[in-house]
C-alpha cells in the first residue's frame, strides 16, 4: 500500500473531538516516518513546510507545532 492510501485509511478511522484535535479509532501499530515531506497550504504558493524528515518510534509522542 502506498502512503497515500495508507493516509486516506487512516483519516477514515479518526473521530473528532471537541477541542478541534483528532484522535484514532484503533491504534497504529509501529514506527511512523516521514521522508522529504513538503507541505503548502492551498492559499500560499510557498512551502510551510520542506523536506521534513521524521521518524518516531512506536509509543512516542511527538508535536509539531508553528
Amino acid at each position: 500500500m502506498d502512503s497515500k492510501a495508507r493516509i486516506l485509511e487512516l483519516r477514515e478511522q479518526l473521530l473528532l473531538h471537541t477541542h478541534n484535535y483528532y484522535v484514532l479509532n484503533s491504534p497504529i501499530i509501529g514506527d511512523i516516518e516521514f521522508d522529504n515531506v513538503s507541505f503548502k497550504y492551498e492559499s500560499n504558493k510557498k512551502n510551510v513546510l520542506t523536506s521534513l524528515n521524521l521518524k518516531v518510534k512506536a509509543g512516542d509522542s511527538v508535536a509539531l507545532v508553528g
